[in-house]
């Protein structure tokens, strides 16, 4: 398998994998998992096991996605100056989108005019990094589903965290608190 095989491969196993939007991840994320799940998928052809016989086995992609989740989520440890700092880029990259938040415990972005809304209230979104275990995403009221959102605990990472919010604000990506039948 060549590099470029191996690679479209596991593009391909990540869009299936990440399909529906219930689970939201930083496009240098899902990079990283397109790159990790290729190796693996050059590894298995050095002994002549194609891409579609690992389907039956296993799933490279969820296995990528799962361990990337684990590196940026559970285990993440940030002092509270890197909360700040990361908390800082978040509302600075917010508002260079033109939304308007509100930080606190999580951070409150208003809904965009024209663009969806959500709960009762009919309000925005909330986003929260905390320091013992990555990003979330919820509806900013007291009680919501929350969503995670694998992204690296760093300004890069707030800035692609604000990317996702923006694109879920203005109707550009999958809700991810639609209901799916």
């Amino acid at each position: 398998m060549s590099d470029t095989t191996a690679l479209d491969a596991a593009k391909s196993a990540i869009r299936r994998n990440t399909a529906g939007g219930r689970h939201l991840y930083a496009p240098s994320v899902l990079e990283e998992a397109t790159r990790l799940a290729a190796k693996f998928y050059a590894a298995g052809k050095e002994h002549q096991i194609e891409a579609g016989d690992w389907d039956n086995v296993t799933s490279f992609a969820s296995a990528a996605l799962d361990a990337l989740a684990s590196k940026y989520g559970s285990r993440v440890r940030l002092s509270r100056e890197e909360l700040r700092k990361v908390s800082g880029a978040l509302l600075t990259a917010l508002a260079d989108k033109g939304l308007t938040a509100r930080p606190g415990r999580r951070t409150a972005i208003d809904p965009l005019p024209g663009g969806p809304r959500w709960g009762l209230a009919q309000t925005g979104l909330a986003v929260g990094i905390h320091l013992d275990g990555g990003w979330d995403l919820t509806v900013d009221q007291p009680t919501s589903s929350v969503r995670s959102i694998t992204a690296p605990p760093t300004e890069d990472g707030a800035r692609e965290v604000a990317d996702i919010v923006h694109a879920i604000l203005r109707g550009d990506a999958p809700d991810p608190f639609a209901r799916r039948f």
